[in-house]
């Protein structure tokens, strides 16, 4: 996750989602705590004010499996936060805006508006759904039930 500055402010933040595979821990779908799972970092900064934190990144070489893949794939991340900033800040730029403020009300005014029309066209009764997710070895099955009235 990284800040997005524009014009000495905090504008947003942009975040890239990864699954890093090769990270500690046991390699099964049956994990039960985030211990089997792999590596827990706490909220800590890799970079300040531009500086990279070595000391993080070497902790973290240190812990995986596939040292030079990993780190490739963290400094993947890195700069897709960086290009996500570019652009949120040319946008920004291109239409003369100071923030993403405005975008945002007008967004969720929108989508409010049409999450209620489209909800005032479903007929009132009762409506049941479900949805199972099997594990990989077929051990547990999750159903998921909902009921909407």
């Amino acid at each position: 996750m990284s800040p997005i500055f524009y014009k000495d402010k905090t504008t947003a933040f942009t975040a890239c989602v990864f699954h890093h595979s090769d990270i500690g821990g046991r390699v099964s779908s049956d994990n039960h705590d985030v211990f089997e799972e792999g590596l827990f970092i706490p909220f800590v900064k890799l970079y300040d004010r531009g500086v990279l934190n070595q000391s993080v990144m070497d902790m973290i070489r240190w812990n995986v499996r596939t040292p030079d893949e990993v780190i490739g794939d963290i400094r993947s991340q890195i700069a897709a936060n960086h290009v996500c900033a570019e652009k949120i800040c040319q946008m920004l730029r291109d239409n003369g805006m100071d923030s993403l403020d405005d975008l945002a009300d007008q967004i969720i005014s929108r989508t409010e508006k049409s999450m209620r029309e489209e909800i005032k066209k479903v007929p009132d009764g009762i409506y049941r759904a479900e949805g199972i997710i099997e594990q990989a070895k077929g051990k547990k099955i999750f159903a998921l039930r909902s009921q909407w009235r």
